[in-house]
């Protein structure tokens, strides 16, 4: 099984804050804003009957100065737009990003796990959201995907996918992608090694805990602390973009990255790392308590 840490939501270059982590512990991944193509307003997609715009109004203190349009994608929540019956999580890519997913032969049966820019939240006085001070902000993980499903998504193929894929905006405007333009559809359920975990395929996670947190206590947010297992060594291939052993180190049972700036799709093997099975279901246990 290959596992890729996939980058997504609110960053620096697109809408320029992090996404919030609510005052109860969920993680809230803002999706990025844009205006060609097919997406939602800012308006339409709702968390817990709250429109994100007002969410994103609270946060910016003032006026935003971004698209008031969002690429809903990965789009992990049920409850994030009306839903037709059948609904499963997806996501999509495509350029050079895709490029990559293909290259190391990325498909059914490999698990996404998304992380994006964070910071917690609390209410002030006027029951506004606002962020926690002082300024703690990080890379964590907030979603997975266990792919089920691999289509390659042209004017032609997207007629052919169910019905209540059609919102994707991967699968809606098909057009406005180049030629590699592929959409995941989450599994029915996730399953590591043959074990059927009673977890959906593909989700958010319900709050932030330890091990979910990428970025080392301090920051910077791109300086991450890794099970030591990480370690690129004894000829193990280096997580994807990550090959500089120059960028690792180990500082106790903590492998030490210095990860990259740009791109999106970071992948591993666990036939290299298979410490990384137990460390995956360590990831969901919160989600299994709850």
């Amino acid at each position: 099984m290959k596992i890729i840490l996939s980058r997504k939501g609110f960053d620096s270059g697109n809408a320029g804050m992090p996404s919030p982590i609510m005052p109860d512990g969920k993680p809230l991944s803002l999706p990025i804003p844009r205006r060609r193509g097919h997406y939602c307003s800012y308006n339409d997609l709702q968390f817990r009957r709250q429109s994100l715009s007002s969410i994103i109004k609270d946060l910016a203190d003032g006026p935003i100065k971004f698209s008031d349009t969002a690429h809903v994608d990965p789009d992990l929540d049920e409850d994030r737009l009306p839903r037709k019956v059948g609904w499963r999580p997806i996501f999509g890519q495509t350029g050079g990003d895709q490029t990559h997913l293909e290259n190391n032969g990325v498909g059914i049966g490999d698990l996404f796990l998304f992380f994006g820019w964070f910071r917690h939240t609390t209410k002030n006085s006027y029951r506004r959201l606002q962020y926690v001070k002082p300024h703690d902000d990080f890379h964590a993980f907030f979603g997975w995907l266990q792919v089920g499903e691999v289509h390659r998504v042209n004017k032609r193929s997207a007629r052919t996918l169910p019905n209540w894929a059609q919102q994707h905006p991967h699968v809606a405007t098909p057009d406005s992608f180049d030629l590699n333009n592929t959409i995941y559809i989450s599994s029915k359920d996730l399953c590591l090694n043959g074990i059927d975990l009673n977890i959906p395929g593909g989700g958010s996670f319900p709050c932030i805990s330890p091990s979910l947190r990428l970025t080392v206590h301090g920051g910077p947010r791109s300086l991450w602390a890794l099970p030591d297992w990480f370690y690129p060594e004894n000829d193990k291939p280096a997580l994807s973009y990550h090959g500089d052993l120059s960028r690792w180190s180990i500082r106790g049972d903590k492998a030490i990255l210095k990860s990259v700036a740009r791109g999106q799709e970071f992948v591993f093997d666990t036939i290299y790392y298979p410490q990384a099975i137990p460390w995956v279901l360590s990831l969901f246990k919160e989600y299994r308590k709850s």
